[in-house]
């Protein structure tokens, strides 16, 4: 395996117990944001797998649910186009 220092020329980095629980604390937080976006994924496949469901019974609560879940993404995006803006979770 390659190192990525090289101990005998130059002193490794650094590393604090405060930079170890921060870096400890974004892995988390990114752990949770990915769940969170499978989530919201599946939950949107519910929706659109109802929807096409209700339309074969009724196409009027098929078009709402089908409009509902095209308003919903639409929503999504734009949460999470402004989580991305504002800086987010980072790697």
């Amino acid at each position: 395996m390659k190192q990525i220092f090289d101990f005998s020329r130059q002193a490794p980095p650094p590393l604090s117990e405060r930079e170890l629980r921060r870096r400890l604390e974004r892995r988390s937080q990114q752990r949770w944001a990915a769940a969170l976006a499978v989530a919201g994924a599946l939950l949107q496949l519910a929706l659109l797998l109802l929807a096409l469901g209700l339309a074969t019974v009724s196409p009027a609560l098929g078009l709402a649910a089908l409009a509902y879940a095209a308003l919903s993404l639409l929503g999504g995006g734009a949460v999470a186009l402004a989580f991305d803006r504002r800086g987010g979770v980072r790697a």
